[in-house]
C-alpha cells in the first residue's frame, strides 16, 4: 500500500494495472492513427447495395452489350429472310461499242458461192444502247418460306440467349457482392486482433521489463503479433481483390470508388417453394433449339415441291454507227417479256432424303437434349435445397462459437494482464479464436455461393422493379 501524508493512496497491483491499461490504449491509439489518416485522405466510396450493383451491371456489362447487339443482328436477319417474298425490281442501262465488229460464218453456196466454201459477214454494228427494267415475284417457294420461318426461331433463340447471358451477369455479380462481403468480415477480423495483439506486445514488453515474465514467453507474443500483422495485409490484398472482381461484372472501371451498402444476407433461405424447371434462364434456349430442329426436319421434307415464280422484263434499245444514241434521229426497240417458272426437282431425291434422315436425328438430339437438362436441374435443385438448410445450420453453428472464443478472448487477455495466464495459454487461445474465424468465413462463403445458384435456378436475381 502507498501512503502519501498519513492517506492511503491506490494499491500497488491497481496502480501497476492503470498503467498498463493507459499503455495498451496508447498503444492502440498510436497504431489505428495511421489507418485513421489514410482513411480520411482517400476519396469517399459509393455506396452500392446489390441492387444497386445489379441495375449498374445491367447496364454496363460489355457481355450483356454484346449479346444485345447479336440480337439486333438476329432481327436485321429476320428482316431480310422476309423482303425475299416482296417483288425484286431492277433497272438497268448499257451502252456498249464494239471496235472489233462481231462476224458470223455462213456457207458460201447460199449467197452463190462456190459450194464447200464459206463467207464471212459482220453482225452487228459499233454502237448499242439499252435500257430496261425487270421484275421477278416468288408466288411459292418452299426455301424462302421456311428461311423466314427459321429466321424467326432465331430471333426467339436470341431473346432467349440474351435472358441466359442476362440471369448468369446477375448470378456472377450477386456472387461477388457477397463474397466481398466475406472478404470485408475477415479483413474486419484482422484488424481486430492486429489490434489485439499489438496490445498485447506492449503489456508482455512491460512485464519482461518488469522481469514477471521471460524472453521466450516475449518472443512468443512478438511472433504472434508479426503474424497477425501479416495476416491483416493479407486480408487487406484479398478484399481489394474480391472487390476488383465484383467492378469486373459489373462493368465498373477498376478505379471508380465502391464501397458495400450492406452488411450479411440473412441466413433464412426461402427453399419450399415449388420448383419448375421452365423458370431456369437457359430453359428457353433448350427449347428454341428443339423448335429449331423440328423446322430443319420440315424444311429438308418441303425440299421436295417444286418452286413458283413470275417474272417480267421491258427494254427499250437502239443501235447505231456513231455515239449519237441521244439524237433526235436514233431509232428505239421495244421489247417486253412476262412469264412464269416451275421447277420441280426430279434428281435430287436422294440429297433431299439424306438431308431429311439427318434434320430427323438432330431433332431427336435435341429433344433428348432438353430431357436431360431438365433431368440435371431438377436434381440440381433439389440438391441445393438439402444443401442450403444445411449449410445455413453450419453457418449459425459457426457464429455461435465464434462468438464464445471471442469471450474466451478477453478473458484470456484480461487474466494474461493480471498475469494469471501464460503466453501458451494465451496464444493457444488466440489459435482458437482464428480457427473459429476461418471456420464461420468459410462456411458464410459456401452458403452464399449455394444461396445465390439456388437464387439464379429459381429465377430469384432480377432486382424487383425489373422482374
Amino acid at each position: 500500500m502507498i501512503r502519501t501524508r498519513g492517506r492511503p493512496l491506490i494499491p500497488t497491483a491497481m496502480l501497476y494495472r492503470r498503467w498498463f491499461l493507459v499503455a495498451t490504449f496508447l498503444t492502440v491509439f498510436v497504431c489505428l492513427a495511421p489507418l485513421r489518416a489514410q482513411e480520411a485522405n482517400r476519396a469517399p466510396d459509393t455506396l452500392y447495395t446489390l441492387d444497386d450493383c445489379l441495375r449498374y451491371g445491367l447496364a454496363h456489362q460489355p457481355a450483356l452489350q454484346q449479346q444485345q447487339l447479336q440480337l439486333e443482328r438476329t432481327q436485321l436477319a429476320r428482316n431480310r429472310a422476309l423482303a425475299q417474298w416482296l417483288p425484286e425490281v431492277a433497272a438497268k442501262a448499257s451502252a456498249d461499242h464494239y471496235f472489233k465488229i462481231p462476224v458470223q460464218v455462213f456457207p458460201a453456196e447460199a449467197f452463190g458461192g462456190e459450194p464447200g466454201t464459206f463467207v464471212t459477214i459482220p453482225v452487228g454494228i459499233p454502237w448499242t444502247a439499252s435500257g430496261e427494267i425487270n421484275a421477278n415475284l416468288s408466288l411459292f417457294n418452299p426455301a424462302h418460306w421456311q428461311e423466314a420461318r427459321a429466321q424467326a426461331l432465331a430471333l426467339q433463340i436470341g431473346v432467349a440467349s440474351l435472358d441466359s447471358v442476362r440471369s448468369g451477369v446477375l448470378r456472377a455479380i450477386t456472387e461477388a457482392y457477397r463474397l466481398t462481403l466475406v472478404q470485408r468480415q475477415e479483413r474486419a477480423f484482422a484488424r481486430e486482433n492486429r489490434a489485439l495483439y499489438d496490445s498485447l506486445r506492449t503489456i508482455a514488453e512491460s512485464r519482461y521489463q518488469n522481469g514477471a515474465i521471460e524472453q521466450m514467453d516475449l518472443n512468443r507474443v512478438v511472433s504472434t503479433a508479426l503474424t497477425a500483422e501479416d495476416a491483416a495485409r493479407q486480408s487487406e490484398q484479398a478484399y481489394r481483390r474480391q472487390l476488383l472482381q465484383l467492378k469486373f461484372w459489373m462493368g465498373l472501371p477498376p478505379e471508380t470508388p465502391l464501397a458495400l451498402a450492406e452488411t450479411e444476407t440473412a441466413l433464412a433461405a426461402t427453399t419450399t417453394a415449388d420448383f419448375q424447371v421452365t423458370q431456369h434462364p437457359a430453359y428457353r434456349a433448350y427449347e428454341r433449339q428443339l423448335q429449331r430442329a423440328q423446322l430443319a426436319r420440315r424444311h429438308a421434307q418441303l425440299l421436295r415441291l417444286p418452286t413458283l415464280s413470275l417474272y417480267g422484263s421491258y427494254r427499250r434499245q437502239t443501235f447505231r454507227n456513231e455515239f449519237d444514241i441521244f439524237s433526235d434521229e436514233a431509232q428505239w426497240y421495244n421489247v417486253g417479256l412476262v412469264g412464269g417458272s416451275v421447277i420441280v426437282p426430279l434428281f435430287q431425291r436422294w440429297e433431299i432424303n439424306r438431308s431429311a434422315a439427318e434434320a430427323r436425328v438432330a431433332q431427336q438430339q435435341a429433344r433428348l437434349a432438353l430431357q436431360q437438362f431438365e433431368l440435371a436441374q431438377a436434381h440440381h435443385h433439389a440438391t441445393l435445397q438439402t444443401a442450403l438448410a444445411q449449410q445455413a445450420a453450419q453457418v449459425q453453428s459457426a457464429q455461435k462459437n465464434l462468438t464464445l472464443l471471442q469471450e474466451n478472448q478477453e478473458i484470456a487477455r484480461y487474466k494474461f494482464e493480471e498475469g494469471f495466464y501464460s503466453t501458451a495459454d494465451l496464444k493457444a487461445t488466440q489459435r482458437d479464436l482464428l480457427e473459429a474465424q476461418r471456420a464461420y468465413l468459410q462456411m458464410l462463403a459456401v452458403y452464399y455461393r449455394s444461396l445465390t445458384e439456388w437464387e439464379y435456378l429459381t429465377g430469384q436475381l432480377t432486382p424487383p422493379e425489373i422482374r
